[in-house]
């Protein structure tokens, strides 16, 4: 008689973290469950107008204070979203050939969100925002 094989967890779950659970545009989006990425676009900063840049970085920090994550002086790569309400968002991340790849081929498929630990950004705004294991590089890329 032959013996179901075990359940296995995926090697890899999609995931696009973000440095703050207080953004703005979080207001009304459904953060914990998986979301969708509608569309990617590239856009230098200095074309961003300045309500976009405002909308798509402005949170609280642990003070409660109104402050602004720094975005890439450069090229970007911007991400519309949608949540599994429908409400649609975007995150702007820093442009490399290797990230635009993943996130086209990401285009229709669901991700999971992950908040970064509390504090981490408040001195330094920096990261990119993306995460997956090193042997994923291998095959996709």
């Amino acid at each position: 008689m032959l013996m179901p094989a075990p359940e296995q967890k995926p090697i890899y779950e999609p995931t696009l973290n973000f440095s703050h659970k207080t953004y703005e545009k979080f207001k009304d989006i459904d953060t914990k469950n998986p979301i969708k990425i509608l569309e990617v676009f590239n856009k230098t900063t200095a074309y961003m107008s300045d309500s976009f840049k405002e909308y798509d970085t402005t949170y609280k920090d642990a003070s409660g204070r109104r402050r602004q994550f720094n975005l890439h002086n450069g090229m970007n790569i911007i991400l519309l979203l949608q949540d599994s309400k429908g409400k649609v968002f975007t995150t702007v991340r820093s442009y490399t050939v290797k990230k635009f790849s993943y996130y086209m081929y990401m285009r229709g498929k669901t991700l999971n969100i992950k908040f970064l630990e509390p504090n981490k950004y408040e001195k330094d705004d920096k990261d990119d925002g993306m995460r997956f294991p090193a042997p994923i590089n291998n095959i996709y890329f």
